[in-house]
């Protein structure tokens, strides 16, 4: 086979070269370019669902169970089919509330509570741990068949070695950077790479097999049908339709619930619109690692070998193809299904001990207070730990029945997390007392049903257990609770958990009364789609509040947990980040926004719990500010002469009536788009096709008019249905980390040809120095910048329009400033005072063209610019020689390392 030393250098150069290849991404992150962000990659990033288990166990559960591996791909399948929606929703919530766990987001669920993320966190900790063993297994598996050839070589020291690579590289991978809502560029590449060679490794090793070994499925199947033997043995191992029901089913809530998958889909995502692409993407990649397992298992069963030995039938089969570099290929890719699920599930279920069960205990300890300090190198003891204990349970269980059945194990301990996940993101009533009450519940059953069987017939336990009962009470076996035998034991155990689970969270959930900030939480959450968090009303707006003194606050916050700079950075950026960098005294209402945003940035470092009792200790809200917050209530009560009940009933019917709104104009908006998108396409076409002579000059003429108004029409529309959606609530942003340069230089190049038409001149000033990433939604900046320069195109007879790009520092920060310099009517002084309000217009003297646009342009450009924390001016203007307008958009300091 392949000599230690080869394999080892080997080895070794693939990691150094995953490593060498995330250095350069996150490299170019720091820069501004973003190579992550691509739906391919998002979508091969959450084959990390795909892990040894599938690449060698998948062989040979097939050669025990028939097809019954197909259920937990079959699952994550299906739950493609409304995904989007529920993912959707999953990622504005990790926005707005900085959840970097699947335990962050209970927590911030259910008013912030310690013990509902704690619970979360153990059962992660207890139910996934052993996985890892499961992982290093295979490792040490592959690593001993392709160094002797199948015969057993085992080494304490080259299995250490394996260990301490899997450490290092998951250290190097996924713990660079304390934040951990913040993405990992480097991480995720290196994951989608790993999925692709796991990917073509077992297709290669399939090919080989099906059409190299054998001649195609079609010979595989009537060997298989003239081995009688072999014939009744598949028939033998069926699985029951409970079993591959209940595989199904796991699976489905395994993809969406598992740590690792939970991070890559939510806390890794970079852009919604990724979530479309993985509907159609996810599917395909599992119908393709699946697509060889069943003919692998059949030629390893036909050629003879140790059905023992059938979860490394792959690297059997593989073997006998003389080829050496196929061997390795499929040593590197069950090589990179265990690391990639090691490194991004480490990330997770440490993100989620750290949160929630570790800083608890330094918060309320004073001993380990000098711990809040040092929250980087805690992680890595975290991590390194969680490993070792992975590595353990290998070493203990060894070959046992546990370990080979510990991913489904596994699959059904994060079942658990269903009921309080999926109901507190749709159920307002549900509560923490409920969550608590279910989790407990459904984990206990789990451990009685599911992993004390397993430690028993590993001989851990004694076998009576499952055979009669404890004390011999019957109805209390273990896999046959209550007397269950008609359906297989995973499915009894599915069904007793989620009965106990559900059962306990709905009826503590009716049982307990939820509180005011608990309701309020629950709001927020379950309607976050339509609208983020609920705002108190202020309507009196009265502006009192010093913000120098809360900035103090917030940086004493911040400098709990991290250095004084690294903490003014963070506060200067929640402070901007509510557009509140320029005032002086602000009002109830944007302390609230405050709050929530610090909030929201702390929950990336020290999760939702712990921030908020980190701003509680530090009193943001005086003792009076709170007393004003509370007679603001009062107050909106008493003058419209209402009890509270009669209160909560008004504002229900506004909702109701707001909805409405938004419901007819949807619907309104769709019908007048599709017949006017219909006339533009029908104009263009017409246009490509009629010849441009002087016969057909005037019909060109209506037709180039039709197409042009008709465009002009969608662009008024689409602006009244954005001034609408920002009247019902607050703008939704989708904010990420990118460069400005690249965006604006693509908008000048689509505009060159229209300034063409009007013999102007468009350009691009190249910067002098390299330009910061900025920190915005990348779709609203486009849309900002489009209409500037639309408008510049538009108010200019002659000469052109140059855009500008450079670094600006105010008392606030640095900001990166965008300048769009047009030569043309320039705009009065008159106008100017009304320049960013609805349905302002310039009064056009010097021009020649009729009225442009619906007047909302600059109202919604300023909009969508103050709610990136930036800012939007007319830097100076000149009736007859031009105007210059100047975006400023917040320098992403903090959200990558720099």
């Amino acid at each position: 086979m392949v000599s230690l030393t080869t394999i080892i250098a080997i080895t070794i150069a693939y990691f150094i070269a995953l490593f060498l290849v995330a250095v350069y991404v996150e490299r170019k992150y720091a820069k501004g370019k973003n190579l992550t962000d691509n739906a391919l990659v998002y979508t091969l990033s959450l084959a990390v669902y795909a892990t040894a288990w599938t690449f060698f166990g998948n062989v040979g559960l097939a050669t025990s169970s028939s097809y019954a591996f197909l259920g937990i791909y079959t699952g994550p399948a299906l739950l493609m089919l409304f995904a989007w929606p529920l993912l959707r929703k999953l990622v504005k919530i990790r926005n707005e509330y900085g959840v970097a766990s699947i335990s962050g987001l209970l927590s911030a669920r259910y008013d912030h509570s310690y013990v509902v993320g704690a619970v979360a966190a153990l059962i992660a900790l207890f139910g996934i741990t052993p996985y890892f063993a499961l992982q290093f297994k295979a490792i040490f598996l592959s690593f001993s068949f392709i160094v002797s050839g199948g015969t057993q070589y085992d080494s304490d020291v080259i299995r250490w070695i394996m260990v301490g690579m899997t450490i290092l590289f998951t250290l190097v991978f996924g713990f660079r950077r304390l934040e951990q809502t913040e993405r990992h560029p480097g991480m995720v590449i290196v994951v989608a790479i790993q999925s692709v060679i796991k990917l073509v490794a077992f297709l290669a090793a399939g090919i080989f097999v099906t059409y190299m070994l054998f001649d195609g499925f079609g010979d595989i199947f009537a060997q298989i049908n003239d081995n009688k033997e072999l014939l009744g043995a598949i028939a033998a191992s069926k699985p029951s339709l409970s079993l591959f029901l209940s595989y199904i089913f796991i699976g489905m809530f395994a993809f969406l619930l598992l740590p690792r998958d939970f991070h890559m889909a939510v806390v890794e995502n970079s852009n919604e619109k990724h979530i479309k692409t993985l509907a159609w993407g996810m599917p395909l990649y599992m119908f393709l690692i699946t697509l060889f397992v069943f003919p692998i298992a059949m030629a390893g069963i036909l050629k003879e070998y140790d059905i023992a030995s059938a979860d490394v039938f792959i690297l059997f089969v593989t073997a006998l193809a003389k080829y050496t570099w196929l061997t390795v290929l499929v040593f590197i890719g069950g090589l990179s299904a265990a690391f990639s699920m090691i490194m991004v599930e480490t990330v997770a279920i440490t993100t989620m001990v750290a949160n929630n069960l570790v800083l608890p205990l330094v918060d309320k300890v004073r001993l380990f207070g000098f711990l809040r300090k040092h929250l980087l190198p805690m992680r890595w003891m975290i991590a390194v730990a969680i490993l070792l204990m992975g590595y353990a349970f290998e070493v203990v269980t060894g070959s046992s029945y546990v370990l080979v059945k510990i991913g489904i194990i596994s699959f059904v301990a994060v079942l658990q997390l269903a009921p309080a996940a999926i109901g507190g993101l749709f159920w307002e009533k549900g509560n923490k007392m409920g969550a608590i009450m279910g989790l407990s519940g459904g984990f206990a059953v789990w451990l009685y049903t599911s992993l004390v069987p397993a430690f028993a017939r590993s001989g851990w336990f004694s076998n009576t257990l499952l055979t009669e009962g404890p004390y011999g009470i019957g109805w209390l076996r273990p896999e046959n609770l209550f007397g269950v035998t008609l359906i297989d034991p995973l499915a009894t155990t599915i069904i007793f958990t989620l009965i106990v689970n559900g059962g306990l969270y709905i009826m503590g959930s009716l049982l307990c009364k939820q509180s005011e900030e608990e309701q309020r939480a629950a709001y927020n959450i379950v309607h976050i789609v339509r609208g983020g968090r609920h705002r108190v009303v202020d309507v009196q707006q009265k502006e009192y509040i010093d913000i120098e003194a809360k900035r103090k606050t917030i940086q004493s916050v911040f400098g709990n947990y991290m250095g004084a700079t690294q903490a003014k950075e963070q506060t200067s950026e929640c402070i901007r980040n509510v557009g509140l960098e320029e005032k002086k005294v602000i009002s109830i209402n944007e302390l609230i926004d405050l709050n929530n945003a610090v909030e929201g940035a702390l929950s990336g470092f020290i999760g939702n719990p712990a921030a908020r009792d980190a701003l509680e200790k530090e009193t943001l809200f005086s003792p009076e500010e709170a007393a004003q917050l509370s007679n603001v209530y009062a107050k909106m009560a008493a003058d419209i002469k209402i009890t509270p009940e009669e209160f909560a009933q008004k504002i229900a019917e506004q909702k109701l009536l707001a909805q409405a709104k938004t419901n007819f104009m949807a619907i309104a908006s769709h019908e007048m788009r599709t017949p006017l998108s219909i006339i533009r396409g029908n104009a263009e076409l017409l246009l490509q096709e009629i010849e441009p002579t002087k016969k057909n000059e005037e019909t060109i003429k209506f037709l180039t008019g039709i197409r042009r108004n008709s465009i002009r029409l969608l662009d008024i529309l689409h602006d009244f249905i954005d001034v609408m959606h920002m009247e019902d609530s607050k703008v939704e942003l989708n904010k990420e980390v990118f460069g400005p340069e690249k965006m604006v230089h693509e908008i000048v190049s689509d505009f060159g040809s229209i300034t063409a038409e009007k013999n102007l001149s468009i350009q691009f000033k190249e910067p002098e120095h390299p330009i910061p990433m900025i920190w915005a939604d990348v779709d609203k900046t486009r849309q900002v910048i489009v209409n500037l320069i639309g408008n510049a195109v538009h108010y200019t007879e002659k000469g052109g329009i140059t855009v500008v790009v450079d670094v600006v520092s105010e008392p606030n920060g640095r900001f990166i400033k965008i300048c769009v310099i047009d030569t043309g009517v320039g705009i009065s002084s008159e106008s100017q005072a009304m320049l960013f309000q609805k349905f302002s217009t310039i009064t056009k003297t010097f021009l020649r063209t009729k009225e442009y646009g619906s007047g909302l342009g600059l109202y919604i450009s300023k909009t969508f610019v103050e709610a990136m924390g930036g800012s939007i001016r007319l830097e100076k203007s000149e009736p007859g020689k031009g105007s210059t307008f100047c975006v400023l958009l917040p320098e992403a300091t903090g959200k990558v390392k720099q």
